[in-house]
Order: structure tokens, then C-alpha cells, then sequence
């Protein structure tokens, strides 16, 4: 998984404060920063204790930016493996997934137009949602399942990727042209 820049900057405070943590931790051991932590008096607990919240948020929110997305689509995977072979690795582009969806959607007569969006999932496979606008007097459940139908089989046959499931959200539903008398 490839970390938000500023969980990177988290990560890389995070480390620098822990370093600054441990030698002072060695400093307070070896008794060169002994006597700076008794100068502090009343007010050093309050100061460690406030140092130590701030770095276990940050190491919270580090860890969270780490390990946290496992389970989640995979969003920023640009490619979907078709298959291993023994001379490597074939993989398809989204972009190229998403050519072959439109393709399959924009066949289906009742379509006035569609927006297409894939997400690579965990199990090498995509997830296809799409924003359909439909032509006047569409029956919606049967265009709809039928479009589900042969963008799954449409893409499964030709590129070889499974598809987990096709949602389709009804955008709109287009008015009759207006029959002009002349």
C-alpha cells in the first residue's frame, strides 16, 4: 500500500521523536540529563505526559495508515492480474478494463449514456460501477439486469478478470424528443 504523503511526514516525526525519546531516555540513564529534568521540577510530568499522548497519536495514526486499508478495495491499483505463467506475469489496466465496460453497455439500445468507474479488489478481481442515463420508456429492471448480465460476462470472457459485482445507479431517465410540426 503506498502511504498519503502526510502519513509519511507522521511516519517520519514519529521516528525522529522516538530517537529524540530514546537518547534522552539514555541521557536521563547515564545522568548527563539528569539534572536537567529535576530544573523542571513539578512541571516535568505534565511535559512527559503531554509528549507521551502526542506520540502514541501519532504512532496510532501511523500504524492506522499502515495497517488499516488491508481489507478495503484497492484503490490506487492501476492493474488487475489475468494470470501468472511460467515465463511471468500478465496484468490489464484499468483503463483498458474500462474501455471494454463502456463498449459492453453502450451496445445495450436503451442507454442514452453511461459513466463507468472500476475498483481493483482483493481477490484479483473488479468491482464495475456504473451511472447510466436510460433512453424514455426504458423498462429499468430488465435493461438494468440485463446490462449486469454482459458486462460481467463481457469482461470475464474477453480479459479474463473476475468481476465481483456490476452496480448500477439510474442517473436518469431521458424525456421524448419534441416532434416538431412544420
Amino acid at each position: 500500500m503506498k502511504m498519503k504523503w502526510y502519513d509519511r511526514l507522521l511516519a517520519a516525526l514519529c521516528a525522529l521523536v522516538l530517537l529524540a525519546a530514546a537518547v534522552f531516555a539514555v541521557g536521563v540513564a547515564l545522568g548527563p540529563f539528569r539534572s536537567a529534568l529535576q530544573s523542571f521540577g513539578e512541571a516535568s510530568g505534565l511535559v512527559l505526559g503531554i509528549f507521551g499522548v502526542v506520540v502514541a497519536l501519532i504512532a496510532l495514526r501511523v500504524l492506522y495508515a499502515a495497517l488499516g486499508h488491508a481489507a478495503a478495495p484497492v484503490q490506487g491499483q492501476e492493474s488487475v492480474l489475468i494470470k501468472t505463467t511460467d515465463n511471468g506475469s500478465i496484468l490489464i489496466a484499468l483503463s483498458a478494463l474500462d474501455t471494454m465496460v463502456q463498449r459492453s453497455v453502450r451496445a445495450c439500445a436503451a442507454v442514452r449514456d453511461v459513466e463507468s468507474r472500476l475498483l481493483a479488489t482483493e481477490q484479483e478481481g473488479v468491482r464495475v460501477l456504473l451511472r447510466v442515463s436510460f433512453a424514455p420508456d426504458s423498462v429499468l429492471p430488465e435493461a438494468t439486469a440485463q446490462i449486469q448480465r454482459e458486462v460481467k460476462d463481457y469482461v470475464q470472457t474477453h480479459a479474463g478478470v473476475p468481476v465481483t459485482d456490476v452496480q448500477i445507479f439510474v442517473e436518469a431517465v431521458g424525456s421524448p424528443q419534441p416532434v416538431r410540426v412544420e
